[in-house]
């Protein structure tokens, strides 16, 4: 009889020591998904009051991101610039080099000055003849959310926000690798 009360007891100290130990275990740390989702986000805040703009202010480039002089890897997107025709400056039916970020519904006249920005063209179309130097090709700045989401590019994004931001690539693939394909980098 004593044996079966000791065996009891035992059992019973048992449990209390387990359901100490698993209690006391509720405190966790992060490992490494916690640290990188945390620098993750302070790239992208690193990025958006960062003081030195992407490619030197110019955000359209008829050179290729990745031949550009700077050390920079800004995430770029490529668009086809073509012949058009619209209202520029008051005057119809002027022809003018642009391009389209929303399958031609927009069209942007190409600045004729480096540093300057593209000009929604209201109402333009794209010639439906075209000489056999076009299309042409050239890059605009792409702009991310917080998530490393792409929302939009530069010219119809045409500053950082807390909700628009360039990114460069190795920012673009610490917050969200997905995203990092499709994209030309430099400058």
């Amino acid at each position: 009889m004593m044996d079966r009360i000791r065996n009891n007891e035992t059992v019973e100290q048992r449990r209390r020591v387990l359901k100490g130990a698993l209690g006391a275990s509720t405190v966790l740390t992060l490992g490494y998904g916690g640290s990188a989702a945390a620098a993750s986000i302070g790239c992208v805040k690193n990025t958006y009051i960062e003081e030195t703009p992407p490619a030197n202010g110019n955000q359209f480039s008829w050179t290729d991101p990745a031949a550009m002089t700077g050390v920079d890897e800004w995430a770029w997107s490529k668009v086809d610039v073509w012949e058009c025709s619209g209202n520029v400056g008051g005057v119809p039916d002027t022809d003018f080099e642009g391009f389209s970020l929303d399958n031609g519904i927009n069209w942007y006249r190409v600045p004729a000055v480096v540093g300057e920005a593209p000009t929604l063209i209201a109402l333009a179309t794209k010639k439906s003849s075209q000489s056999p130097a076009y299309p042409k090709t050239a890059w605009v700045l792409a702009y991310f959310d917080a998530n490393g989401n792409f929302v939009g590019n530069y010219p119809a994004i045409t500053m950082r926000t807390e909700q628009n931001t360039p990114l460069e690539g190795s920012c673009l693939a610490s917050v969200n690798p997905n995203a990092k394909s499709g994209f030309t980098y430099g400058g």
